[in-house]
């Protein structure tokens, strides 16, 4: 529904993105993109209803409801900070940074997600977590990696990871 490519300094505020065929919200080889107060939800393809690849971006106060893949997705180098975001009833994770991404989540709820609330960081991803609550997915934070992989190293501080079926924490490679 909104696509940004090779953009600098953008700002959106309050907008809300509904029943994208593949994104809500998509921006590439971007940076210093920033929304706040936006909401998406419903995708149509397995995608991710927030995602990025190859852009430094802060979603502050965003919603992410019903993806066919993550609420927030990112891979590729991405800086993506969430700050007091929600991800929910997406099909696979609330939240997911991939493949050499970095950033932030501050606050925060994620939950009745498919499998992992935050399944950050994975796969060669750096992510620390302070004071979010994952609760009522499978996993409440989900960090795996590949055989060929380092499992990066991440801080989690003061989260709240409650009623999730499977485990609050699953680290693996």
């Amino acid at each position: 529904i909104c696509m940004l490519k090779e953009c600098i300094n953008v700002h959106i505020e309050n907008l809300t993105f509904k029943y994208g065929f593949e994104y809500g919200f998509y921006a590439e080889n971007s940076s210093n993109i920033s929304l706040y107060g936006c909401e998406a939800d419903h995708t149509t393809l397995r995608t991710n209803i927030y995602g990025a690849k190859g852009t430094t971006m802060i979603l502050n106060c965003c919603k992410a409801y019903k993806a066919t893949g993550d609420g927030f997705g990112c891979s590729d180098k991405v800086r993506l900070d969430l700050i007091n975001c929600t991800g929910s009833y997406n099909y696979d994770d609330g939240v997911s940074h991939h493949r050499a991404s970095e950033g932030m989540i501050v606050g925060g709820v994620f939950e009745y997600n498919g499998k992992g609330g935050i399944a950050t960081p994975t796969y060669n991803a750096v992510v620390n977590i302070y004071g979010a609550i994952s609760r009522r997915n499978n996993y409440g934070i989900y960090a795996v990696s590949e055989s060929t992989m380092p499992i990066a190293t991440f801080v989690a501080n003061g989260c709240i990871l409650a009623d999730n079926n499977i485990a609050g924490m699953f680290i693996s490679r």
